[in-house]
């Protein structure tokens, strides 16, 4: 197998594993925080707007947003 190949595979599983680990602590932390107020869901979620779309809709938008905010951080 070429050189060219393993350092492929060997940066894809790198990237492979960051994407799980940050995917499982983001999942994690926000399930930690869902009853507590100042949680990051629940501090996001008070938007008049998008309170008017449903309380679905409303912790949906707050992770999209949660999420933006975490992605920004990791650049």
């Amino acid at each position: 197998m070429s050189d060219k190949i393993l350092k492929e595979r060997a940066i894809r599983a790198i990237v492979s594993n960051a994407v799980a680990s940050y995917a499982n602590g983001f999942s994690m932390r926000h399930l930690a925080e869902v009853n507590d107020e100042n949680g990051v869901i629940n501090m996001k979620i008070h938007n008049i707007f998008i309170a008017a779309l449903g309380p679905e809709i409303q912790y949906y938008s707050a992770l999209a947003r949660s999420l933006d905010s975490s992605l920004g951080n990791n650049a």
